[in-house]
């Protein structure tokens, strides 16, 4: 995490071709595959990373993932890429989610799903959800896409995505979610200043993200310090964990 709130860190954790957890988990990173070669150098074999722990791997395994993610839109961006662009957006979004904690008061009960919304035009990535969704869980619950519009009651979900459509509606939606455990994204310009979570912007023809930490802790979000080591973030006097 740079505290001055500059740019992400260029070099990123060495990814490792670590065991995932499903074949659902493969198909939705598949996009990833061809991103490998770029991370090559950097990554470590195999065999050393079998021998560290388990959960040691798959937070290395994420970070190297998460990178990818970060780089393959990137190019998607840069070439206009908009069908691709969602589908790396839908990936980061249901693996970010992995590395947040929500209270359990934001469940109705321990079998509640997990709801991902997604309020205003963006209908490719919400497919692109419910696609690589399939099958998956988020802190061992059933994964719900929901397309939201405005004056629907959007704090039932945990994560929402609010669509560039709904710019001018962002301050109603913002106010409609205080105090509530939401996690709010979008690659609305000021989106983050505007008091959202988490934003995605365009740096270097690539795709970054900025964290409003303090939006986050509001909303009584955790966000881990591995992925914050990757944002740039705002309002971080707030502390991580």
């Amino acid at each position: 995490m740079n505290p001055d709130g500059g740019h992400a860190p260029q070099h990123f954790s060495d990814a490792v071709a670590g065991r995932v957890g499903s074949q659902n988990e493969v198909d939705t990173l598949g996009l990833l595959a061809h991103c490998a070669g770029v991370f090559g150098k950097r990554r470590v074999c195999a065999r050393r990373c079998a021998k560290l722990p388990l959960a040691l791997r798959m937070a290395a395994w994420f970070l190297g993932a998460l990178a990818a993610i970060l780089f393959c839109c990137g190019i998607a961006a840069a070439q206009s890429g908009r069908p691709e662009e969602y589908e790396v957006k839908a990936a980061f979004l249901i693996n970010f989610a992995k590395f947040v904690e929500w209270p359990d008061s934001s469940f109705d009960s321990p079998q509640a799903p997990f709801v991902f919304g997604v309020i205003g035009g963006d209908h490719q990535l919400a497919f692109n959800l419910l696609r690589l969704s399939a099958g998956q869980k988020v802190h061992g619950r059933d994964v719900v896409i929901r397309e939201e519009h405005f004056g629907d009651d959007v704090r039932r979900c945990h994560v929402l995505f609010v669509s560039a459509s709904e710019r001018q509606r962002t301050a109603q939606i913002l106010a409609s979610l205080q105090d509530a455990s939401v996690l709010t994204v979008s690659d609305i310009d000021g989106f983050a200043d505007a008091g959202g979570a988490m934003q995605f912007v365009m740096q270097q023809n690539q795709v970054r993200f900025i964290v409003n930490l303090r939006a986050a802790t509001q909303s009584k979000l955790r966000v881990s310090a591995k992925v914050l080591a990757l944002a740039r973030v705002i309002n971080h006097s707030e502390a991580a964990r």
